[in-house]
C-alpha cells in the first residue's frame, strides 16, 4: 500500500466538521506475498529525537513482518512528523485519539480483527494509556522501555537540550553565545523545547503525573514488556499486577542510548530485541 493520508478524528465527527479536516500521515505495510494478512500491527512511535533516531528500527520492524505475512502502520501523530499540526499541538490526549483513530484505519484499510500494537519510551507509554478506553483492546501489547516516572522523563528532555546547547556553544566560541539561553534541569510548567521538539503545556503537565501504576488498567490480551537494563526490569515486574490482562511476560534486553549519535547507525536496530517482537507477534510467545 505505501504511504497515505486518513483523518485525525473519527468519521463522524470529520463529516460535521466545520473547519478544514486534520489528517494524519501513514505507511502501510502489507504480506509481501499479496495474501491476506492473518494480523496487523501498529507502531506507535516515540517523541522528539527518538522518534527521528529509531526511525530505521521501525522500518526493519515492518519489513519483517511483511516478510512472514503480517500487516503493519506506521504513522506520525498530529503535530508531529509529516502529519498536520504544529509542534504545540502535539498533546497527551490528541497522542491517544490518534493511536486510537490509526487502530481503526488499520483494521479497516487490511480486514483483520487480530491486531497488535508496539510503542517505544513515549510511543509505549502512549499505547498503554490509549488501550484503557480503545473500543477493541489490542491483541498482544509490547511496551519497550516504556516512560516509568513523567517528571523524570521530562527533566531528561531538558537535560538533553542543555547538553547539546552546550556542545554547540562550545563549537562555536564564548564570544557567540547568548546569555540564559541555556535552560534549568528542572521541569517547569509550561511549554519548552527539547532539542528541536516542543514539549506543549499540556503534554508537560499531563506526564508530570505519569508513573507506574498509571500503567495498571491498561488493556490488552497478551502484555510483554521490554526493560532496558537490571533496574527497570525489577521496576516493571510490577505490570504483572495489571488486572485487564491474559498473560504477562517481562524480557531483560540491553539498554539503548537513544540521544547518541550513534543512535544511527545499524547498531540501534538490536536483533535480539526485534526477534523478541516478530516472535511475539507470530504467537510464539504463549
Amino acid at each position: 500500500m505505501g504511504a497515505f493520508r486518513f483523518d485525525a478524528d473519527s468519521p463522524e465527527i470529520s463529516a460535521g466538521a466545520a473547519s478544514p479536516r486534520r489528517q494524519l500521515y501513514g505507511y502501510l505495510s502489507l504480506p509481501k506475498d499479496g495474501g491476506q494478512p492473518r494480523h496487523a500491527v501498529l507502531l506507535c512511535n516515540p517523541f522528539g529525537q527518538k522518534s527521528v533516531r529509531t526511525h530505521r528500527l521501525y522500518r526493519v520492524l515492518s519489513e519483517r513482518f511483511s516478510r512472514i505475512g503480517l500487516a503493519s502502520l506506521r504513522f506520525d501523530y498530529f503535530g508531529s512528523g509529516d502529519s498536520d499540526g504544529e509542534d504545540a499541538e502535539l498533546t497527551a490526549t490528541a497522542c491517544i485519539e490518534n493511536i486510537l483513530r490509526a487502530d481503526a484505519e488499520l483494521r479497516q484499510r487490511t480486514g483483520c480483527s487480530q491486531v497488535s500494537w508496539f510503542g517505544l519510551r513515549f510511543g509505549a507509554t502512549m499505547a498503554a494509556l490509549a488501550s484503557t478506553s480503545a473500543r477493541t483492546q489490542p491483541d498482544r501489547l509490547i511496551l519497550w522501555d516504556p516512560v516509568e516516572n513523567g517528571t523524570e522523563w521530562l527533566q531528561q528532555l531538558r537535560a538533553e537540550h542543555r547538553a547539546a546547547l552546550e556542545v554547540l556553544f562550545s563549537n562555536i566560541g564564548p564570544s557567540h553565545r547568548t546569555p540564559g539561553i541555556l535552560p534549568d534541569a528542572g521541569v517547569v510548567s509550561g511549554e519548552f523545547e527539547s532539542q528541536g521538539f516542543v514539549v506543549s503545556r499540556e503534554l508537560n503537565q499531563a506526564l508530570q503525573t505519569l508513573s507506574i501504576e498509571s500503567y495498571l488498567s491498561l488493556r490488552c490480551g497478551r502484555l510483554v514488556v521490554l526493560a532496558a537494563g537490571d533496574d527497570q526490569y525489577a521496576r516493571l515486574q510490577a505490570l504483572d499486577t495489571a488486572q485487564n490482562i491474559l498473560s504477562f511476560d517481562l524480557h531483560k534486553v540491553a539498554a539503548a542510548q537513544w540521544n547518541t549519535d550513534e543512535a544511527m547507525n545499524s547498531a540501534m536496530v538490536p536483533n535480539d530485541v526485534v526477534n523478541i517482537i516478530v516472535r511475539e507477534m507470530t504467537g510464539g510467545g504463549r
